[in-house]
């Protein structure tokens, strides 16, 4: 119900962070419209949210997060 809404920058931000691949943004169109602009440099992973996993899982959820992000680049060959 939040999606459409505008919001303060940062509202309940511990709450609704998440990895890559559960979030709300379309990873491929934003690689997509980076590739249309001429962008050749790296996508990087900023996971705020791996504090609400135990640490030894940390790991594996950023491998997921490497794993969407090469399947969406392989994609768009």
């Amino acid at each position: 119900e939040l999606r459409e809404k505008v919001r303060p920058a940062g509202y309940k931000y511990s709450q609704y962070s998440a990895p890559i691949y559960a979030g709300d943004i379309d990873m491929k169109k934003v690689v997509k419209i980076l590739r249309s602009k001429g962008y050749k440099g790296d996508l990087c992973i900023e996971n705020e949210a791996l504090f609400k996993w135990k640490e030894e899982d940390r790991i594996n959820i950023l491998r997921q997060e490497v794993n969407y992000l090469k399947d969406i680049l392989q994609s768009l060959h």
